[in-house]
């Protein structure tokens, strides 16, 4: 019986303590920031300094727009052979590059 009452007593004492929190998440906002992403950008400019400089030197990136990008990637993604994967996120890293 003495069991109980503690028991019961402990379940109370818990009740009566969790009803009295409140449970508040504080989410953190990412910071503008122009610090390259990692993942795919930054394996973008890696892809870009390996494959694509194999072949020829690199224009800088602001010196074509993005419609000129648009026209120039197809075709040096498919004579580098890229991957998928690749070619997406050297894509991303030029389309970065320009917004940044």
């Amino acid at each position: 019986m003495k069991n109980i009452f503690l028991l019961v007593s402990a379940v109370i004492i818990l009740m009566a303590c969790k009803s009295g929190l409140e449970v508040v998440e504080v989410a953190e906002l990412p910071q503008e920031t122009n610090e390259m992403p990692k993942i795919p950008v930054a394996e973008g400019k890696v892809v870009l300094m390996t494959k694509c400089a194999r072949c020829h030197d690199l224009p800088d990136v602001d010196s074509y727009s993005k419609e000129k990008w648009d026209k120039v990637l197809p075709p040096m993604i498919l004579k580098a052979n890229l991957s998928e994967d690749e070619a997406n996120n050297v894509t991303a890293y030029v389309y970065w590059e320009l917004e940044n």
